[in-house]
């Protein structure tokens, strides 16, 4: 028996349903534009949020080393004070004359970085540079225990060149009257370096916290 034309025209009707029901929807340009924009919003918000997350850690960080260092730094600003403040200065063991740099006299007493150092509880670091080399510069050095000891210190090593000053010896200063000229002029030198050390706070705390960060991510790249 044949199919009718009402028949014909009904089973093509669900056929074609059934191909609409199959196929997925069709958006629009416009919907297609919109879906677009609004997944790369989507990744880029991710992005900054993984980036805020992490750029907080570093910056955390440097807020806690500002703080211990500026703690540090004052505490070794005032042991400077008291030092010259005493008046009681170290003289250059040099019997050979002329200003020099030193660690320590023949009476056992510190230069002005040294006591500093030594007041600090680091007095094996003080005892041991001068057993090495007692005359040695702070400018001259590149690596070693006193080195760490300025990084952690809050003072930057450029200030510790100032702190550490030169003084007179043998027959320069034997006298009485030179004697007390030598300390007055050593007076006068630490407290202007001390004043300058207070007005350049901000500035070299800013100094010695990168290169105390820079410090660390050596130690943990190291670690790897």
């Amino acid at each position: 028996m044949g199919v009718t034309g009402s028949r014909l025209s009904s089973l093509r009707r669900s056929a074609q349903a059934r191909v609409r029901l199959a196929s997925p929807p069709r958006r629009s340009p416009a919907l297609t534009a919109f879906l677009v924009v609004a997944c790369a919003a989507a990744v880029a918000a991710g992005s900054t949020r993984i980036a805020s997350a992490s750029d907080r850690i570093p910056a955390a960080s440097e807020a806690r080393w500002r703080e211990k260092l500026e703690a540090r730094r004052e505490m070794m600003l005032q042991r400077l004070h008291a030092y010259w403040l005493a008046g009681d200065f170290v003289q250059n063991p040099d019997p050979s004359g002329g200003p020099g740099h030193f660690i320590l006299d023949a009476r056992g007493k510190p230069c002005p970085l040294a006591s500093i150092i030594e007041r600090s509880g680091r007095g094996d670091l003080v005892e041991e540079a001068a057993r090495k080399n007692n005359n040695v510069k702070v400018v001259d050095l590149r690596d070693g225990p006193i080195l760490e000891w300025i990084l952690e210190s809050g003072l930057t090593q450029e200030e510790c060149v100032l702190i550490q000053r030169p003084s007179l010896s043998g027959e320069d200063a034997a006298s009485m009257a030179k004697r007390q000229q030598e300390s007055k002029r050593l007076r006068d030198d630490l407290a202007r370096i001390e004043q300058t050390l207070r007005q350049s706070t901000e500035k070299s705390l800013t100094i010695s916290v990168k290169r105390m960060m820079a410090a660390e991510r050596a130690k943990n790249t190291a670690r790897i």
